[in-house]
């Protein structure tokens, strides 16, 4: 096939003198660089295809601003500068040819795996200069070596109905942008779809210490994305890798299919940027990642610059979205190079990319409980001791936050009678921590047994909707804290009420507190609502707003900047309580048992580990950051517990998102914590709570009870629904069907467990 590029830059030439639409009829027509001059436009007909010449002399060195600097690189196939009012338009197609550049690229790539994307020349498809009012419509871009659509310097633009493919097997095409907007202003791209090897649509706009004030970049402003489906691709919108800034961008009813990133942030250290104002709003579909932010590091040089001004995001909005991901937020703090102000995330609905399939769990390395973090063995009873405070300063360190210093507790019985027709014995203490009772408070409701006269063992736990929905009893004082609402349980305003007492008394909820038969069995019931210690704002959306509300409560008694999550403040208000319970002559502080469902769950692992003064500790579906194991990713996953409830942990945890194979731990180390003393852990057949994962975490933590002279859990397969083999004297597990929560045959295993241990 012969090379038309002659023939076709004559049409064009001939038409720039009175003005004209150069008209590519249908077929193959092979061409070069072809520039087009004002009052020039360019139709390709329905089955025209256009196509790159595999010549790259054929494609001249021309001024481009690429790699954030305006330099010599080859001319696009299609050429405009200046052009205003150019138009592309037509159902024909722009073919790039790209195979030849992309193996050339990739065979220097492996020679130098560091080579720059200047060391291999290849021709973008279409590059448009200093131009405006330009129009593009209902073509195709393919293959193209380099970037498919290039505007630098662009305003007023329209791009409708383009479809750009490039393809990332059996030959990844390397570096081809869907759509780049280099320093433009009054872009509306809309109904276009695109698929590539590289960012889907990229922001770019220079780099470099100096960057913004060369006069050769600039900053893209008013930016309008709607209507768009993108498929394979880093990014659906980038801010790329040489941008000094961005705003006013909307992105909104658009759909993703399996891109990597909805809208990603590349930050670099070595330019100053500032990025603002950005919508993103109504993306249907499935991506890995909404919102990306982490600091691009590629070739970036700082030449000799030392006050590189912080870059800053502010004002980003993400809102109405309907995507399944892997993290909504994966962000990288690094408050030396950038800043992110006004961040919010609201009224979206994410599901997450968990891993279901017993197939996809790759191998994974455990560390040993018995063996010190210097790989030296524990060796004897005597020095597990050791070895527990240093796993009990790893998961302060690096997941949970640190566990705040006992408390003095000053106690106030504010009401006390009897309860349940006679049978018991109700008293009410409010608990503070400063002798004037000022400062944060947690109203514990204790139950009695009143058949029983000496001391008796007691079950403690938190509660989610206030101590009031533990019985119907009229005299138990509904909570003034903070909770979320739910009509189901009376709370409303983000405030529990009389609509809520007794609901979960009953046997119609999937979590019952049958404290008639705990109390017929013998043992205290002792509970504190959640809400008392720390708001749990779990359907908030936006971080820092979850993260300055759970903060509240009980964070006022400590420093400000302690790394405490709300897990382990709830681990410590159950720690409160049971010093509160060695204070009370009608109980057995020696036989206490300490248990939780879900979150809760959670709370009762960290106390019970922490704690040793719990005799038995019951967990109940605790998943995710509680018993399973972390490093088999299934179900719930690091990822989904730091978007969801980045505020349960400390900031280190987020660094093992998608790393769960780097972390120096996982949950069975916690679980071994609390050897020798019994433990039961309970769960339910939901992939996403992953109770085999349980399972295998408790047989992971057993070899240490052994060690410490207790029997370990049954040598037992994994036990099916309801089979009991699993339960052993000290160490058990059970597992059931049917909905979240600590049910009635939950708590019969739970009180038949304590019972065989007091």
């Amino acid at each position: 096939m012969s090379v038309q590029t002659a023939s076709i830059q004559k049409a064009i030439d001939v038409a720039s003198v009175k003005g004209g639409t150069v008209v590519i009829p249908r077929g193959t027509w092979l061409s070069g660089a072809l520039f087009f001059k004002p009052r020039t436009h360019l139709y390709l007909e329905e089955g025209a295809v256009l196509k790159a010449s595999p010549a790259q002399a054929d494609f001249p060195d021309v001024e481009v601003h690429i790699e954030g600097v305006l330099q010599p690189w080859s001319a696009a196939l299609v050429n405009a500068d200046g052009c205003d009012g150019f138009t592309i338009r037509g159902n024909g197609t722009l073919d790039g040819n790209g195979r030849p550049s992309w193996d050339a690229f990739w065979a220097r790539r492996r020679e130098n795996p560091d080579c720059t994307n200047l060391e291999v020349r290849r021709a973008r498809l279409i590059g448009i200069n200093r131009s405006s009012y330009i129009t593009i419509e209902g073509i195709k871009l393919r293959n193209s070596a380099f970037w498919n659509l290039h505007l630098y310097k662009c305003n007023k633009v329209y791009i409708s109905g383009v479809s750009i493919f490039a393809p990332v097997s059996p030959v990844k095409a390397p570096s081809s942008d869907g759509i780049d907007l280099d320093a433009c202003q009054d872009v509306h791209i809309t109904g276009c779809e695109m698929a590539t090897g590289d960012d889907l649509i990229a922001l770019k706009g220079g780099k470099g210490p100096w960057a913004d004030e060369n006069p050769d970049n600039g900053t893209n402003a008013r930016i309008l994305i709607e209507d768009c489906s993108f498929g394979h691709g880093p990014g659906a919108l980038v801010v790329g890798s040489e941008c000094i800034g961005a705003e006013n961008v909307i992105l909104r009813r658009c759909s993703v299919d399996g891109t990597d990133k909805v809208l990603w942030i590349k930050f670099r250290p070595d330019t100053p940027q500032r990025h603002a104002h950005f919508r993103i709003e109504e993306v249907t579909g499935k991506a890995r990642n909404i919102l990306y932010i982490k600091p691009w590091t590629q070739f970036f040089d700082l030449k000799g610059r030392t006050d590189l001004p912080v870059s800053v995001a502010e004002d980003i909005r993400v809102q109405k979205c309907t995507v399944r991901c892997t993290r909504s937020r994966n962000i990288a703090e690094f408050p030396e190079q950038y800043m992110l102000k006004g961040l919010h995330f609201q009224e979206n609905k994410f599901r997450w990319n968990d891993n279901r399939d017993e197939d996809k769990v790759a191998p994974y390395t455990l560390p040993d409980p018995l063996v010190f973090a210097d790989g030296s063995p524990v060796g004897s009873p005597e020095r597990w001791s050791e070895r527990r405070k240093e796993i009990l300063g790893l998961f302060q360190r690096e997941m949970y936050g640190e566990m705040p210093p006992e408390a003095p507790i000053f106690l106030k019985t504010i009401e006390e009678g009897t309860t349940l027709g006679g049978t018991a014995l109700r008293r009410q203490v409010r608990m503070t921590f400063r002798e004037d009772g000022s400062g944060p408070h947690i109203d514990w409701l204790i139950l009695y047994p009143g058949h029983v006269k000496e001391r008796v063992p007691a079950v403690i736990l938190l509660n989610y909707y206030g101590n009031h929905t533990v019985i119907t009893d009229k005299e138990v004082l509904v909570p003034d804290c903070w909770l979320e609402d739910n009509e189901a349980f009376g709370v409303s305003g983000n405030r529990a009420t009389e609509a809520g007492r007794g609901s979960l008394s009953g046997r119609n909820t999937a979590t019952v507190f049958p404290v008639d038969e705990i109390l017929a069995r013998g043992y205290a019931f002792v509970t504190a609502c959640y809400g008392d210690i720390s708001p749990d704002p779990d359907t908030f959306q936006n971080p820092d707003g979850q993260l300055s509300l759970a903060r509240t409560g009980i964070f006022g008694l400590w420093d400000k900047d302690c790394t405490t999550g709300t897990l382990m403040a709830w681990a410590w208000g159950l720690c409160r309580g049971m010093d509160m319970l060695e204070k009370d002559s009608r109980i057995d502080a020696a036989r206490v048992l300490v248990t939780g469902s879900s979150r809760l769950g959670k709370t009762a692992l960290l106390a019970g580990a922490f704690d040793e003064r719990f005799a038995v500790v019951a967990l109940n579906q605790t998943g995710g950051g509680g018993v399973p194991l972390a490093k088999r990713n299934f179900g719930e996953y690091v990822g989904s517990e730091i978007d969801h409830f980045g505020y349960w942990w400390c900031k280190r945890f987020a660094r093992y998102a998608g790393a769960e194979k780097n972390l120096p731990f996982d949950q069975h180390m916690l679980l071994s914590c609390i050897a020798p003393r019994p433990l039961l852990v309970e769960g339910f057949n939901n992939p996403w709570f992953d109770t085999r994962g349980e399972f295998l975490a408790l047989q992971a933590a057993s070899p240490v009870w052994t060690f410490l002279g207790a029997e370990g859990l049954p040598d037992v397969e994994w036990p099916g629904p309801y089979e009991t083999q699993a339960i052993g004297p000290i160490l058990g597990y059970v597992r059931r069907e049917g909905s979240h929560g600590i049910s009635a045959i939950d708590w019969e295993w739970i009180l038949d467990f304590a019972d065989g241990t007091f």
